[in-house]
């Protein structure tokens, strides 16, 4: 995911500046099921510290010695891992190991694509025999430039022409908008910035917040419905309503009717929700199937939460199941593998 991939790269950043050799483990292939799925990275520096993970935690002492001779060699190599004895998982883990020493230009660049909201692509070209140690590396491509992740390499791309290629499109970042700033909307931003979320503030100019306020949003902006720009909504963006204050959620409500938002949130009872869709329809005078389908409310799953933090858990398990197109229910009601590909 896109926030894994970023705490790498700020992590990398500090063991740089403090010239601490780094490696970077990725899961490039899976035969069976596994905890996590190929694609999945963590970083590896020689010091010992580990950032990110490849598996729920059993996997990673293994790559930390693999690594080893990566350290060594300079030289990315294969490793596999099977789970099925280990795990519990019933799965085999392809591994791909490499030097990991990207140019800071190139960082700058992954980071605005970021903050941009901007999608981009990485390549591991790997081969599953573990003796190989040809056609193993892994680029960035950055509009129709490959950058290889391993700067002191040069590379030509004819080499990699036998060798088998995980693709990964690094989306944009998954966004939650906040429309309020009380005690709950603190606490569901916590929780959601622990999910890796970006996570906006929206409260009107006549609310006494601030950055301070929320330490884990990504920022908190002041704007009323009308002054509020929706075009920073995209379709990985959730929405929440939870002013407390029934004419601004209804504000807010017109002003994100055209978005193209995956879920917006309604706090509040069933009666609240019918005034609110209600007086909504009579003001814009339109009936769009498709934008009432988003909304959601009650906003939440129905766990029986009652505090602020159960609430915020409850919304955040919603927006997950809706974002990965899932109908929530136990997992011991499934037949076969939790994670089976």
């Amino acid at each position: 995911m896109t926030h894994e991939f970023q705490k790498i790269l700020k992590a990398y950043q500090l063991f740089k500046s403090q010239n601490i050799k780094c490696v970077l483990a990725t899961v490039v292939a899976l035969d069976g099921s596994s905890y996590r799925k190929p694609g999945v990275s963590m970083l590896i520096a020689q010091n010992d510290c580990m950032v990110g993970a490849v598996s729920g935690g059993c996997v990673e002492k293994e790559v930390l010695r693999e690594a080893q001779e990566v350290f060594k060699t300079s030289e990315p190599k294969m490793m596999t891992y099977d789970g099925r004895y280990r795990l519990g998982c019933e799965g085999t883990l392809y591994l791909l190991i490499e030097p990991f020493t990207i140019q800071d230009e190139v960082l700058l660049s992954i980071e605005a694509l970021i903050v941009n909201r901007k999608p981009f692509v990485i390549k591991h070209f790997y081969q599953r025999e573990l003796a190989s140690v040809n056609g193993l590396r892994s680029f960035i491509q950055i509009e129709d430039s490959l950058h290889c992740f391993d700067t002191n390499y040069n590379f030509e791309l004819d080499e990699y022409a036998s060798s088998l290629v995980l693709e990964q499109v690094k989306s944009a970042k998954f966004q939650l908008i906040i429309f309020g700033s009380e005690y709950d909307a603190v606490v569901l931003s916590e929780m959601a910035s622990k999910l890796g979320w970006d996570v906006l503030i929206v409260s009107t100019p006549f609310d006494a917040y601030s950055r301070n306020n929320f330490p884990e949003a990504t920022d908190v902006i002041q704007a009323t419905g009308e002054q509020f720009n929706a075009e920073i909504i995209d379709a990985n963006t959730a929405l929440i309503l939870m002013t407390h204050n029934y004419a601004k959620d209804l504000s807010y409500l017109m002003a994100i009717q055209h978005t193209k938002a995956c879920y917006i949130g309604l706090l509040g009872s069933v009666g609240r929700r019918e005034k609110l869709v209600n007086d909504f329809l009579i003001q814009t005078n339109s009936l769009d199937e498709a934008f009432l389908d988003l909304l959601h409310g009650p906003a939440g799953l129905n766990i029986g939460a009652e505090t602020p933090e159960e609430i915020a858990l409850s919304i955040c398990s919603e927006i997950v199941a809706v974002q990965r197109n899932k109908n929530a229910h136990p997992l011991k009601e499934l037949m076969g593998n939790i994670h089976s590909v």
